[in-house]
């Protein structure tokens, strides 16, 4: 069974706000932040745009395609309530592979992590163990 990584995305994130439920609340749509312009004919990046809010006002910088860092994205990082069931739930669902594990047993004490792989994507599923993670 072959998985996108846009659908998994999509899924873990329809599954984590469901998880979540009655504690959200709907944010104030905002236009703060990096967004891309797209050519309509052949589907390509044409420029980027970063908007920032300063003191009420919206301000935009234009960027090329070189201002942007990345070159690849190497992991996806989800923070969830309990990485360990999240893995396991990732590795019967999807058939992902626990690569790697971090936490009290390994000398971490903030978070415990788990790493998942299939195919090219990786996923990084943490959850704290102290009630907050200060990392972020």
């Amino acid at each position: 069974m072959k998985v996108s990584l846009q659908m998994l995305v999509v899924m873990s994130a329809i599954i984590m706000l469901g998880a979540a439920g009655a504690s959200l609340r709907a944010a104030e749509p905002s236009a703060v932040g990096l967004w891309e312009q797209v050519d309509e004919k052949s589907g390509k990046p044409e420029s980027w745009f970063k908007i920032t809010e300063r003191g009420g006002v919206y301000e935009n910088d234009v960027m090329s395609h070189t201002d942007i860092p990345l070159r690849r994205i190497d992991h996806v990082r989800f923070f969830v309530g309990n990485a360990r069931q999240s893995a396991y739930f990732y590795r019967n669902a999807f058939g992902f592979e626990v690569v790697a594990y971090a936490g009290l047993e390994t000398h971490s004490p903030i978070e415990a992590s788990y790493v998942l792989r299939l195919g090219k994507i990786t996923f990084v599923l943490a959850s704290p163990l102290t009630g907050t993670i200060e990392s972020v």
